[in-house]
């Protein structure tokens, strides 16, 4: 949970890089509320989390997609919050959960 002056923080920084015309990515915001308070470093983290899960997503062979199977059930290794890890053949894929169903 942010608290007031940790949003004051995080504004007054992004303040800042606008005003130096800096370009943001998704991963600056992560740097800015750690920077404003440093007890959130770990709140991105990688975490172990088996799960089965059903591919809900489309048979499409893009880079996120490749080699999953709509309405195969494929078991994580990971989880972070946005992003599953799960094993295929010996490869590690990293997709969104939002082309998951929970299944256990």
């Amino acid at each position: 949970m942010l608290f007031h002056m940790d949003c004051q923080k995080i504004q007054n920084l992004f303040l800042k890089a606008k005003r130096a015309n800096f370009f943001y990515y998704s991963g600056d915001a992560k740097n800015l509320i750690i920077a404003a308070n440093p007890k959130y470093k770990d709140i991105f983290k990688r975490r172990e989390c088996i799960r089965k899960l059903k591919y809900t997503g489309e048979e499409i062979d893009d880079d996120v997609n490749i080699g999953f199977k709509r309405g195969e059930i494929y078991t994580s290794s990971h989880y972070n919050g946005a992003t599953y890890t799960i094993d295929i053949n010996g490869e590690e894929r990293i997709i969104g959960n939002l082309y998951f169903e929970r299944v256990t």
